[in-house]
C-alpha cells in the first residue's frame, strides 16, 4: 500500500511539476521553471518504477482504479495549488470517477 501511495504522489507531483515549467508567466524566471521541469520529470520516473514494480505484484485489475482516484487527486491538488476554477462538470465527473472506484473496489 505505501507504495500505491507513493506512485499517486510521483504521479500528482510530476504532473504539477511539469504543468508549472509549462506555463509561460513573467514572474517565473527560466530558472525556476527548469527547476519545476526536473523536478516534474524526477517525479514521474519514481512513478514509472514503483508502477511497474506494482504491476509485477498485483493484478491490472486491482491497481487501475488508483489511477483514476490519482486523477481525482491531481485536479484537487491543482484547484488548490495552480489556483484553478472548480466547475459543476469538474466536482460531477469527481463524483463519478470516486463512485465508480468505489463500485469497482467492492468487486
Amino acid at each position: 500500500m505505501l507504495r500505491l501511495a507513493g506512485a499517486l504522489v510521483g504521479l500528482v507531483f510530476g504532473q504539477l511539476g511539469l504543468k508549472l515549467a509549462m506555463e509561460a508567466k513573467p514572474e517565473r524566471t527560466r530558472r525556476r521553471r527548469v527547476l519545476c521541469f526536473a523536478a516534474g520529470i524526477g517525479a514521474m520516473t519514481v512513478w514509472f518504477f514503483l508502477w511497474m514494480g506494482l504491476l509485477g505484484d498485483h493484478e491490472l485489475s486491482y491497481l487501475y482504479p488508483f489511477e483514476a482516484v490519482g486523477s481525482v487527486v491531481l485536479s484537487l491538488a491543482a484547484i488548490m495549488i495552480l489556483k484553478e476554477r472548480l466547475t459543476l462538470r469538474l466536482s460531477l465527473g469527481i463524483a463519478l470517477i470516486t463512485a465508480g472506484v468505489f463500485l469497482v473496489s467492492l468487486s
